[in-house]
């Protein structure tokens, strides 16, 4: 099992499955706390894209950009697809920690 999401309305922000510069900015709406305790089990199979500028995922951080939203499947198609599959055969996948276009080249690995 593998998730990803992209982009999300809901969202909190420094947790440890979040991938991209918006990782210290929550979303639109922030998880209750029973919401991220129930998300905290599956972290190590998920995977919770957020773009820096990002106006829907990373409320505050300037400059706003909506292209910032609607590019993941552009950037991040390849490295997800690469992730998904071996996540679900049980192999240890890395992706790019802070990945985005302006990324710095830390990598973690999420499994």
């Amino acid at each position: 099992m593998a998730a990803v999401t992209f982009g999300a309305v809901a969202r909190n922000r420094d947790q440890n499955f979040t991938v991209g510069l918006g990782v210290n900015y929550d979303g639109t709406r922030a998880r209750s706390e029973d919401q991220l305790k129930a998300l905290q089990q599956y972290s190590s199979v998920l995977l919770d894209y957020c773009h820096y500028g990002d106006p829907i995922c990373a409320i505050g951080s300037l400059p706003v950009n909506v292209t910032n939203h609607l590019n993941y499947f552009f950037e991040h198609n390849e490295e997800v697809s690469k992730w998904v599959v071996g996540t679900a055969q049980g192999k240890k996948v890395s992706v790019p920690e802070h990945s985005q276009s302006a990324s710095v080249s830390a990598s973690a690995s999420v499994a």
